[in-house]
């Protein structure tokens, strides 16, 4: 009688609910070798975090009831202080996917530069990942969208703006999906690195049930999620899932965004004007070297190599003007501006 009881109690129970999951992926689960577990030296190096893989399994809700939005958010230090900076992918950056040709179903997005690059101060850093679904046909897909735009208009070398506005964005965000409107489907939060460990470079999948029976099959080659059975690798696309990686670098290689690059284009256009205003280039060029040096948005090492090479160019634009100077047949010179007269005489009051 007790077993009937129990059995008819079991029957009664709602079955277990299947929960997401997340891998991440070392050097041993990461291919070509060297694709992960690099390490990020502490102000030597920047790291950067990327979206490698949306991947949107066969359902034939996808688009059609429902869009797809991942919100990543990284905290890390900046300025000596402690700030969170979102990035939100969703129905806008989507769609323009897909109007290039870009499949409804599988890898949906790929390849895309999330946060970054920012240098590394050695107080780790941490990722959070939330993948909502969001009904089409609702005043919060517009309103996404706008948040959307948002988060991405902020571009390089504004990363102090964003840092002042992302605690606002994120409010704005959370009130949104917290509505009826939209599903979180998975969400995880982790730091980087773990204890007594460095930072290193590598990948992280957050997988939407259905979920693998073995995640030891799942593997990353070429920034792509694949499973391998029987010896074979195959692309996984049997659930919905994201796929993230914290890249690092030596060279942020996106100078020309920054105030620094802009003094230093300056110095160069004004070498053709005369030996005075030379002297008021260099200053421009020392002027660009205190910026450099004094921004929270590059490590010292690439300061340093950074104003050697502007210095190169520096000596270049000098040398091609003297060269231009001697020639035989010679051109009046312009003459300058009276901003410029007046530049150069107050550098010669200085003793520039």
């Amino acid at each position: 009688m007790i077993e009937n009881i129990s059995a008819m109690l079991g029957a009664l129970l709602p079955a277990p609910v299947a929960q997401p999951v997340v891998k991440s992926f070392g050097k041993e689960k990461s291919f070509p070798e060297m694709s992960a577990g690099a390490p990020i030296k502490r102000n030597e190096a920047y790291f950067e975090v990327r979206l490698n893989q949306m991947c949107l399994a066969n359902n034939v809700k996808w688009f059609s009831v429902y869009d797809p939005l991942v919100v990543i958010t990284v905290g890390f230090d900046y300025g000596g202080k402690s700030i969170e900076v979102p990035a939100v992918l969703g129905p806008g950056i989507i769609q323009k996917h897909l109007d290039s040709g870009a499949p409804q179903f599988g890898t949906v997005l790929s390849d895309l530069k999330v946060i970054g690059p920012h240098p590394y101060r050695g107080s780790g850093i941490s990722i959070s990942i939330s993948f909502y679904r969001v009904e089409r046909m609702n005043y919060t897909r517009s309103l996404l969208k706008v948040i959307e735009r948002l988060s991405g208009i902020i571009g390089m070398g504004q990363i102090a703006t964003l840092a002042s506005t992302g605690g606002a964005l994120l409010d704005g965000l959370e009130g949104l999906l917290g509505g009826g409107a939209t599903v979180c489907m998975a969400a995880y939060k982790f730091n980087l690195p773990p204890p007594n460990y460095p930072l290193q470079t590598g990948y992280t999948a957050l997988i939407v049930p259905p979920v693998p029976d073995n995640l030891d099959t799942l593997l990353v080659r070429d920034s792509r999620l694949l499973q391998k059975e029987g010896g074979e690798e195959r692309p996984f696309a049997g659930s919905d899932f994201v796929l993230i990686s914290v890249a690092g670098m030596q060279r942020r290689e996106n100078e020309q965004f920054f105030s620094a690059y802009d003094l230093k284009e300056q110095a160069l256009s004004i070498i053709s004007e005369g030996e005075a205003s030379r002297k008021r280039a260099k200053a421009i060029m020392l002027s660009a070297f205190q910026q450099l040096r004094g921004s929270d948005d590059f490590t010292k090492l690439e300061a340093d190599l950074l104003f050697e090479e502007w210095l190169q160019e520096f000596d270049k634009e000098v040398s091609r003007y003297s060269r231009a100077n001697a020639m035989p047949i010679r051109h009046n010179q312009p003459e300058l501006a009276l901003a410029a007269n007046d530049l150069n005489q107050a550098m010669d009051r200085l003793s520039l």
